[in-house]
């Protein structure tokens, strides 16, 4: 839904928003799944050969559910599904998966969502866990740096998640300054699917 509010040939869909400009820069996700069939034949004779195929088909059972699900839905039928003018293909599918996998977090009392600048951190465990995330009695996210913690200027800022990928994303953040305590509004995912 945010990349097809953020698309610059479509207006007057939902809300555009901090989020939505957001999004639009995500980097791509280079998952197997998204790989060619001759680099997927290098997995040969690897656990990871059978679970792509098995994403692969997951995901395209996905694809045709979402479309047979709003395909009647005026406006999804002539933006995403049209025959000429339809801008939704099954590898964009791939990408808000990969995207979701890799980024979206369990915050407590709020559910699965997307907060930027969290979703950016590092992993780690133990010791090597700089900050952690939670929420406050609003439902805003909150990145708090760890009691006893610092991190300095171009230091990695990294967290202990409930990520909802199998993968590990290696995606780098780092902080400007030395930080004690950074807010972030994070937003419910049905604020960003109203129809107009």
């Amino acid at each position: 839904m945010q990349a097809t509010i953020c698309c610059p040939d479509i207006k007057d869909i939902g809300v555009l928003n901090p989020l939505t400009e957001y999004t639009k820069y995500l980097p791509d996700e280079l998952l197997p799944t998204f790989w060619s069939e001759e680099e997927q034949e290098l997995l040969t004779g690897t656990t990871l050969q059978p679970a792509v195929r098995a994403k692969l088909n997951s995901l395209l059972r996905e694809f045709e559910l979402v479309r047979t699900a709003t395909e009647g839905i005026e406006w999804c039928a002539k933006y995403w599904w049209d025959e000429d003018d339809g801008c939704v293909t099954f590898d964009d599918w791939m990408c808000v998966d990969a995207m979701y996998r890799s980024r979206a977090l369990e915050f407590p009392g709020v559910g699965d969502c997307m907060c930027p600048c969290v979703d950016m951190a590092n992993h780690a465990s133990g010791d090597a866990t700089a900050a952690l995330y939670e929420t406050d009695q609003d439902g805003d996210g909150l990145l708090l740096l760890r009691e006893g913690k610092k991190i300095g200027k171009d230091g990695e800022i990294s967290i202990t998640s409930a990520r909802l990928s199998h993968c590990v994303c290696k995606t780098n953040a780092r902080a400007d300054t030395a930080m004690t305590k950074e807010r972030v509004r994070t937003s419910s995912l049905t604020d960003f699917l109203k129809t107009p």
